[in-house]
């Protein structure tokens, strides 16, 4: 089943367009530090044997979870970005932390210098504010927290949604198109496992827009020890065809050299410990037993992808996850040999097997580990905070650096359910989020009101609303509303210098003969209507607009198949001129082969 999204039409008018520059300033406010050392201590203690710290001190001795600093501190009520100084000479370590009860977490790189760590935008309250840094892995020690006056990120910009397979099925295309277009307005709902459905849809009357299967029991040492997929990949696609975006995962069962102890047993194999399997070694040799059992597994899953290809699926494709944590064997050889491994699964399938369905999802935390342009279409992020409404800005701001117009970002694996009302008011856009099952699903949210208004939010897209989101119920698509605004006034919410009353949709169902599609000026009630060619009016919007139709030069129609609304492709669609008449009014005829564009009218005045 290929993807349907209902045809939209939109109709928007500009008149004696102005335009504005504005000069925004940088943050002139200077950064306010509060020393660690000035905290208050839990299980830490101020030392002063390293060098290069800031102040009088620094704390470390954090070796266990309720070990802590805490920093009260007065500040005026607004968003401000937030920098922690820490060293970690011990490696890499993560951390958690909270600011006035809200949790956040990170991962300290490894350094035996001082460094800065961006923990991102967050918002702070009038009078005092406590902030505290603990727990985690441990073993790091924190010299101070940095606030200063910011501002909620701007919002992510438009990525060109081209499939990295140069032989991508039209069905590729067209999902990758359609999370381009709301990448940055919405954010579309996921979970993973499809009797996690049913929970969400109990707890919050919805149900996601995007599901996710895994292709682990396919793995050729899983078969052999007896393992039964249930049919996983007919699954997926019967939830295809019933209208969900499918994604899908591959935590691949080490090829051989499964370790199958008590504690690691034949079904834990694709874990670090679970294994001594060396896909270097195997790398290295081509002609050798084990690359060809890698060949073997990769030819597996490539049947299960071929009936996804075949039933005209297209898939958020993400194998090889979280490649830099190090607890899958395919992270344990360095960033240069999952590169290795990722090009060798990336040529098998799509030029051995002709498999081309696929959107290829990367899912690192460490940038050093990306795999590279030509390799990947989204860039994932999997995230198990201890406080799920942790906003993540700080991995956010790292991967909007580095991403930001090349790459859609995800929120690819989550544990529980993110507040993405929260995120998107801090500017943290992602594409899709995808909760993890059981306790780490929605059904492990602590707060089921909570977990409604992120479900419900206007902003995320559920399954009910993957065709033409309406969010509001108000009959306008959600993401027209973001760019054009909806009420039925002459403000401009959205500050695009066309009044919100210019936005409105032409009607749930395609107009599949234009060329009936009339459009009717009246200069004296100032409204503009589009009515069909057996009468029916689709719509009607008020001008705001003083003028007469001898006061135009000029009014043309153009269009678009893409719900941007910025880009606006010369299409087949012409229009002739408006023909006054006695009262002043017009007629516009309008032609068009598709029926799936965007109109917009605009005019100039003489």
């Amino acid at each position: 089943m290929s993807l349907s999204y209902p045809a939209i039409f939109t109709s928007r008018c500009v008149f004696s367009v102005i335009f504005l520059f504005v000069v925004v300033a940088g943050h002139s406010a200077e950064p306010i530090r509060f020393e660690a050392e000035d905290g208050a201590l839990t299980g830490t203690v101020v030392s002063s044997s390293a060098s290069g710290f800031s102040g009088t001190g620094y704390v470390r001795g954090f070796s266990d979870q309720a070990d802590r600093v805490v920093l009260s501190f007065n500040a005026t009520e607004g968003i401000y970005d937030i920098v922690v100084g820490f060293r970690t000479p011990g490696g890499e370590k993560g951390f958690n932390g909270a600011l006035n009860g809200l949790g956040f977490s990170g991962h300290f790189e490894a350094s035996d210098v001082w460094q800065r760590y961006e923990l991102g935008v967050m918002a702070l309250q009038d009078g005092e504010n406590e902030i505290w840094i603990g727990g985690g892995w441990s073993y790091y020690e924190i010299d101070y927290v940095e606030i200063r006056e910011s501002e909620p990120f701007p919002r992510p910009s438009r990525v060109d949604p081209v499939p990295v397979d140069p032989l991508a099925s039209s069905e590729a295309k067209e999902l990758l198109s359609y999370l381009s277009d709301r990448y940055g307005r919405l954010t579309l709902s996921g979970q993973q496992d499809i009797p996690e459905l049913d929970i969400v849809e109990n707890l919050t009357g919805v149900r996601p827009a995007i599901l996710g299967g895994d292709l682990m029991d396919y793995s050729p040492s899983r078969v052999e020890n007896g393992a039964d997929a249930q049919n996983e990949t007919e699954n997926l696609i019967a939830q295809y065809e019933a209208g969900m975006i499918i994604t899908v995962s591959w935590h691949w069962n080490a090829p051989t050299d499964l370790v199958e102890s008590e504690e690691y047993p034949w079904w834990r194999g694709f874990y670090t410990e679970g294994t001594t399997f060396d896909f270097v070694a195997a790398l290295d040799d081509p002609e050798g037993d084990n690359y060809q059992l890698i060949l073997r597994d990769i030819d597996t899953i490539a049947i299960e992808l071929k009936k996804l290809q075949e039933a005209d699926v297209p898939v958020l494709w993400r194998p090889l996850h979280e490649s830099d944590g190090g607890w899958f064997w395919w992270g344990t050889k360095g960033a240069d040999n999952l590169r290795r491994l990722w090009v060798l699964l990336y040529d098998r399938l799509t030029e051995h097997h002709g498999i081309h369905n696929l959107i290829w999802v990367q899912t690192i935390e460490d940038l050093d580990w990306y795999a590279g342009d030509e390799y990947v279409d989204i860039l994932g992020i999997d995230s198990y905070p201890d406080d799920p409404r942790d906003p993540l800005t700080g991995i956010w701001k790292r991967f909007l650096d580095r991403f930001d117009g090349k790459k859609i970002i995800a929120l690819s694996e989550f544990g529980r359910v993110p507040d993405i009302p929260m995120m998107q008011s801090l500017g943290v856009w992602f594409s899709y989020f995808m909760s993890w099952n059981g306790d780490l699903g929605a059904g492990g949210m602590p707060d089921t009101q909570a977990l409604q208004a992120i479900y419900t939010s206007d902003e995320v897209v559920d399954y009910a609303e993957l065709g033409a989101p309406d969010a509001d119920g108000d009959g306008l698509d959600s993401v027209l509303e973001l760019a054009f605004g909806s009420s039925d006034d002459e403000s401009d919410s959205n500050g695009d210098l066309v009044s919100d009353g210019l936005s409105v949709r032409l009607g749930y169902e395609p107009l599949f003969d234009l060329s009936g599609l009339g459009a009717f000026y009246g200069a004296e009630d100032r409204r503009l209507e589009f009515w069909s060619s057996e009468g029916v009016m689709f719509a009607s919007m008020p001008l705001g607009l003083d003028l007469s139709l001898s006061d135009l030069e000029s009014m043309e129609l153009v269009g678009t198949r893409s719900s941007d609304l910025v880009v606006w492709d010369d299409l087949d669609i012409r229009a002739e001129d408006f023909v006054e008449t006695s009262d002043e009014s017009a007629v516009l005829k309008v032609y068009s082969d598709d029926n799936a564009v965007f109109l917009k009218l605009t005019a100039q005045q003489r």
